[in-house]
This record gives C-alpha cells, sequence and structure tokens, in this order.
C-alpha cells in the first residue's frame, strides 16, 4: 500500500471518529430547561435538587426524570404553593461546583434540603436512587416517601 493512501485512510478514519464523537456528545447533552435553573425564594419547604453535570447517559437522565415525576404526581399541590421546589442543576458550571463540597457529591444526586425561615436546617442525600432506577415504581415511592418525611419533620 501506497504511503498516500495510507495517510488518506488513517484521515478518513479520523474524521469518521471525530463525526461520532460530535454525535454522541450532542445526544448526552443536558436539556436546558430555564424554568427549572430559576432559584426561587424558599421559605419553608423543601428543595429538591438534582445534581447532574455535562455528561449525562440514559440513566442519568432516567434519575432526573423520574425524580421530577415523583414530585409532579405526588406533590403537585405542594409544588404550586411553593412548598416543595424542584431544581436540577449542573455541578459543571462555576456558580455551582460548591455543592460538590456542601453536600459531599460524588455521583449524580438527589438531595432533600429542609428549610425553615429561608435557611437550611437540614439536607438529606437519595443515596439509594441509584439502586432503585431500574425499577420505576420503587424509585417513585423511594422519592415520595423521603419527601413525605421531610416534610413532616421526620426526615
Amino acid at each position: 500500500m501506497k504511503p498516500k493512501n495510507i495517510i488518506s485512510a488513517v484521515l478518513l478514519i479520523f474524521v469518521g471518529l471525530s463525526v461520532a464523537y460530535m454525535v454522541f456528545d450532542r445526544q448526552n447533552a443536558p436539556d436546558i430547561n430555564s424554568e427549572d435553573d430559576v432559584p426561587q425564594n424558599q421559605k419553608d419547604g423543601v428543595i429538591v435538587y438534582y445534581f447532574y453535570g455535562d455528561k449525562r447517559c440514559v440513566t442519568c437522565k432516567k434519575l432526573q426524570g423520574y425524580a421530577k415525576e415523583a414530585l409532579e404526581t405526588s406533590f403537585s399541590q405542594q409544588l404550586a404553593l411553593g412548598e416543595v421546589v424542584w431544581m436540577p442543576l449542573n455541578i459543571d458550571l462555576s456558580e455551582n461546583k460548591h455543592f460538590v463540597k456542601d453536600y459531599e457529591l460524588v455521583t449524580k444526586s438527589v438531595i432533600l434540603s429542609k428549610v425553615r425561615n429561608g435557611k437550611e436546617v437540614k439536607w438529606q442525600n437519595l443515596a439509594k436512587i441509584w439502586d432503585k432506577v431500574s425499577d420505576k415504581d420503587d424509585y417513585l415511592s423511594y422519592i415520595k416517601e423521603n419527601v413525605t418525611e421531610i416534610l413532616k419533620g421526620q426526615g
């Protein structure tokens, strides 16, 4: 094989891999929903954070979608009143990096933050979301039970 043909083949492979990477990277980009990124003035209640990064797999998107669904189906009235606030945040953004230390985050996480008089009084990491994501009903129940407990002051 001639050197010119080898170089052409290598360049074609490189271009093909680059295009494949761009397509894959776009598919895993976070869905931007501006209403989810708006901070809300929370007096009393619970902020349900979902922390994610720039790179997102199918499971990571399920973690977020299921948590949101659990809140919308079980706490629609509290969401409307602002007693429960849904707050997905990208921790790869510089303004959100402090949450990694604040909540001891090591991966994508759902954090419940109990707020009284505008101040966080306790927080809870729902660490079992990764174990439960393969069973949607179990996942939804897990979110519902923990939000209910922390709203009542038991969690």
